[in-house]
């Protein structure tokens, strides 16, 4: 095999010198390597220097040439046609044209006082770079206006920052249309921007997590099949022919997948990757390839002395993803927890149709309210029980496993943009009902992610939006979009937003402004504070015995339990660290109707937050009034 690390790269600072090249090509009996000196050289059709590249073993090819730092190259086959690089590290014309010299990160690219956050007390702020900004800056680039914005974040509480992926694409877009898996997309600035923007991070203590596509390619500029087997035609997925991760010469797949994973955080700081979608990829191999990925990524990180990690979107609920790699497992930390979401978004919206049907009243729950509590006490809803959505059995138990593995949200990237509309959540239902859903996600035993903007009760939608140039492939996207919005909600909808309208993406931009700012603003402030404050994270709410009459369960650690109207919630901690004192005990009471619901006297006793406060826009005004107010939630010490 031939690695990544010493191909088609200078070392920083160096103008020219001689360079490495490989590429892999079953399809091809000969290559040549074709370079340019300049992007005016390939514009004119002007080859600088032809090298015959050596064949070795398995279909690989390699070739050495003398090279200058703006040189640009391409690979040429039998054929005659010639290709980018699908290892390309910079594509500065454009998915179609020649690729660019990768430059290798400096030595202290990550400092050694840097080590990372801890897995457990990760408190996720997902982000679109461009679309965080807005309008691009003039005089600075979107990385270089984002690593300005960190302040802000930090303040907020949040211990990692996630941004949508940023592989080289057409153009700006959600970047789930990447073709090249090892360039930083030009759309946001220069690798040494995105280097700085990981930088700025950790200098102030935030984790950097970056969204991986290794289910497919994107549709235009993906050369791969044309180079070599990297499709597997036996099996497809909903973007068309499988990534070959266990067919005939799947092993240099395997390779370009899981170096490109570690590449993300060797050589641009990453401490950390989420995998999307992992529940569509097939792989019929001994060693499946995300546990290949999280081996990989783990014993880097152990070997710098840092806290790496792999998280993944994955709908399946099966635990072997997240078991670790010493039981046979995948040794994912953590995974979307897509069943938390449907549940809470019935409970608050309303909503019953479509995605939702499974998680309101059905053959599994009598209401949303039930399945929240599931989610609560269980982590995964559907484990190992029918389906109506799917016709069949679906997941597997969660017994034993920290619930930390399992990430919660009430909103993404997706469950704002592939809904009707595009709309937030917070546009669809009362301020009080976005308090609760707030605060039942951030003060779960999961691990919270939030979505840009819901902090302070943005209003703009989040639409989907790419680039193509080829006009088939944006006739057939219009059609795809709006076919699968309608299957997820199950009815006809109204046309959906054009993808590739200008206007699209400058409506999905934040625009930092919201009726609610500063009282949404500081609820959040307020809630990631208590949850770090009371060590929720990680408490395990099992029922396993019953005591009072009130209906409340109670156990030595943890309660969870449900009234027709209330869910509680309630955690023990032991002081370890100095800043909690012995065995602290935690109540979180809410309530899940639009009706007022008596609770006792003491409710209010040794306060640390009510979602209904006047300062977060609240209606409560008497603290002392026996009664929960719609969807008010309450955090108490117990004394």
């Amino acid at each position: 095999m031939h690695s990544y690390s010493n191909h088609a790269v200078l070392p920083a600072g160096q103008t020219s010198g001689q360079c490495t090249f490989s590429v892999w090509s079953v399809k091809s009996p000969t290559v040549d390597l074709v370079l340019y000196e300049s992007a005016e050289a390939y514009r004119a059709g002007r080859e600088t220097k032809v090298v015959a590249m050596t064949p070795a073993e398995r279909g690989w090819f390699t070739a050495e040439a003398e090279v200058g730092r703006d040189w640009l190259y391409m690979f040429r086959l039998a054929d005659g046609k010639q290709y980018p690089d699908p290892r390309s590290a910079a594509q500065p014309l454009g998915v179609h044209g020649p690729s660019g010299l990768r430059t290798a990160p400096p030595d202290d690219l990550v400092p050694p006082s840097w080590h990372g956050v801890e897995y457990k007390d990760l408190i996720i702020y997902e982000l679109h770079p461009a679309a965080f900004i807005g309008k691009k800056p003039v005089d600075k680039s979107y990385w270089a206006a984002l690593a300005e914005k960190l302040e802000y974040i930090k303040d907020l509480g949040a211990t990692a920052v996630e941004v949508m992926p940023v592989a080289e694409s057409p153009g700006l877009s959600w970047g789930y249309d990447g073709v090249y898996i090892y360039a930083p997309t030009c759309v946001y600035g220069t690798p040494d921007e995105l280097r700085a923007f990981v930088a700025r991070a950790h200098e102030l203590g935030l984790a950097v997590i970056l969204d991986v596509v290794y289910n497919h390619f994107g549709p235009e500029g993906c050369y791969l099949g044309a180079i070599s087997d990297y499709f597997d035609s036996r099996f497809t997925n909903p973007w068309g022919a499988a990534i070959n991760y266990g067919g005939e010469n799947s092993d240099p797949v395997r390779q370009y997948v899981t170096e490109n994973a570690v590449y993300w955080i060797r050589e641009f700081g990453f401490d950390g990757l989420r995998l999307d979608a992992t529940d569509t990829i097939t792989d019929m191999s001994g060693t499946h390839i995300l546990a290949q990925i999280s081996k990989a990524v783990h014993k880097y990180g152990k070997h710098n002395n840092r806290t790496t990690f792999v998280t993944a979107e994955d709908d399946d609920n099966y635990r072997i993803k997240i078991e670790p790699l010493s039981r046979n497992g995948y040794g994912l930390d953590g995974v979307w927890n897509i069943e938390f979401h449907h549940a809470l978004h019935a409970l608050v919206t309303g909503e019953r149709s479509g995605l939702y049907e499974d998680f309101s009243v059905s053959e599994r729950f009598k209401n949303p309210a039930e399945a929240l509590l599931k989610a609560f006490v269980d982590g995964w809803l559907y484990d190992g029980v029918y389906r109506k959505r799917y016709k069949k059995t679906w997941g597997t138990n969660f017994d034993y496993i920290d619930p930390t593995r399992l990430i919660v949200y009430n909103q993404t990237h997706d469950q704002a943009g592939n809904c009707a509309e595009s709309k937030r959540l917070g546009t669809k239902i009362s301020p009080a009902a976005a308090r609760f859903a707030a605060a039942v996600t951030i003060l779960s035993p999961f691990v919270p992610l939030l979505f840009m903007g819901e902090e302070y009760g943005e209003r703009n939608p989040f639409p989907f939006f790419t680039t193509f140039e080829d006009e088939g492939l944006k006739r057939a996207v219009r059609r795809g979009r709006q076919r699968d919005m309608e299957y997820m909600h199950q009815q006809k909808l109204p046309k959906v937003a054009d993808p590739f309208d200008s206007k699209t993406f400058e409506q999905a931009s934040l625009s930092w402004t919201s009726d609610v700012y500063d009282q949404r603003l500081q609820l959040y402030k307020d809630l990631i504070a208590v949850r770090k404050q009371t060590g929720v994270a990680g408490q395990s709410f099992k029922p396993y015995a019953q005591a009072n009459g009130a209906g409340l369960l109670y156990f030595p650690t943890a309660k969870c339990e449900t009234q027709p109207s209330i869910l509680t919630w309630r955690w023990t901690v032991s002081g370890k660290d100095g800043f909690r004192q012995d065995n602290l005990t935690y109540i979180a009471v809410a309530n899940v109707t639009t009706d007022p619901v008596p609770v006792p006297p003491d409710m209010f006793d040794n306060l640390l937050l009510t979602t209904e406060s006047p300062v977060y826009g609240g209606s409560r005004t008497d603290e002392t009034s026996a009664v929960l107010l719609p969807f008010e939630v309450v955090v108490r010490r117990r004394a």
